[in-house]
């Protein structure tokens, strides 16, 4: 259906970002966040005479369910979902491990062939695409290297333009990074094919990463800097004295 921003009613716009807030479980800050966005969409279109009203201003936030506290995916589904995904989508599969490994999943789709250094096996996210808003070095740990190398053969990572995405459009390389959307998408028909619960999110798996470092004896203060938990003030002392132990950490595990 063709709907032209004129036609949007202040009940259209409430029950577009209710929709949106309740499929991807937004908290009340995320959904005031979109709010915003909407309503300078609109602002923009009333200068540019699209149209004549900002119904997005006058719309409330509604206090939605409280989303189950997030769990870590399973060893038993972790399993299962990798088989798949190696057999059939092996870019999506390496996707799910870097998040495995701590990037979250909407900073690793704005990750360009640019930010990879191979020579010392690092990513470096800039701060414009990290959720804290500041510059992080991810070290691929040597578990990964041989999944990941298959990785950067398969889509020819030399010949790439450095502003590349190495994540766009059904997890191929490309000049546009693939929507947050498209992964949840991804991620439940995988769990759906597997007939694995709808508490399994993609987002456990970065819980799992933690919990997994955690037990195999890296410290906390380490798998935080990996992970890039750094609003605190503790978290940023740690990140900025116990680098170079957490490096021969991450890059040994």
């Amino acid at each position: 259906m063709d709907i032209k921003c004129k036609d949007i009613t202040l009940s259209i716009a409430q029950n577009i970002l209710l929709k949106m807030q309740n499929m991807n479980q937004w908290s009340e800050e995320r959904a005031k966040k979109y709010k915003s966005i909407f309503t300078n969409a609109f602002d923009f279109g009333i200068e540019e005479k699209y149209c004549t009203e900002n119904p997005f201003k006058k719309v409330k936030i509604i206090a939605t369910k409280t989303p189950q506290k997030r769990r870590n995916v399973s060893n038993e589904e972790w399993n299962l979902i990798s088989t798949e995904l190696k057999n059939n989508n092996y870019n999506f599969y390496v996707f799910c491990k870097f998040v495995l490994h701590l990037i979250r999943p909407a900073e690793l789709a704005r990750v360009k062939k640019k930010y990879i250094n191979l020579d010392n096996m690092t990513i470096c996210l800039p701060a414009e695409i990290t959720k804290t808003n500041q510059e992080r070095t991810i070290y691929i740990q040597k578990s990964f290297y041989a999944d990941f190398t298959l990785f950067l053969k398969q889509i020819n990572f030399n010949n790439l333009k450095n502003d590349t995405y190495l994540f766009g459009k059904k997890f191929k390389p490309a000049e546009d990074y693939i929507i947050d959307s498209a992964v949840s998408i991804a991620w439940r028909n995988v769990c759906n094919k597997l007939n694995i619960e709808k508490s399994c999110e993609l987002y456990g798996l970065r819980h799992k990463g933690i919990t997994d470092m955690a037990n195999v004896g890296i410290p906390l203060n380490v798998i935080r800097l990996q992970a890039g938990h750094s609003k605190t003030t503790m978290t940023n002392h740690y990140a900025n004295h116990y680098n170079e132990q957490a490096i021969a950490f991450l890059q040994n595990a």
